[in-house]
């Protein structure tokens, strides 16, 4: 009979959620913070590193503009999500 440690068990219950997790999320996120600091003339990308994108984003009016917005979005439909589904898995713990 094989026996394994509680944290043996955690992990290997763990081990595919962080996997998805790293896969899925990480993964694209790092490419999408690479992709900021290269710069795309047309239709090649040049990889060599720079600020001009964020430089952009400070200074561009319609750029800081619409970014700020995009923010103000994600914060309100994540206040939304977590209004709404804290109530639900407080309910459904109970």
């Amino acid at each position: 009979m094989h026996v394994q440690s509680e944290a043996g068990k955690g992990l290997a219950l763990s081990a595919p959620a962080s996997l998805y997790v790293g896969v899925l999320v990480a993964a694209p996120l790092g490419i999408l913070v690479a992709y900021s600091f290269w710069t795309q003339t047309y239709v090649e990308i040049d990889r060599t590193l720079t600020w001009a994108n964020y430089l952009e984003a400070a200074t561009d009016p319609l750029v800081r503009h619409l970014m700020l917005r995009s923010i103000a979005i994600a914060g309100a439909v994540t206040m939304a999500t977590v209004a709404l589904a804290y109530p639900i898995a407080c309910s459904a713990g109970n």
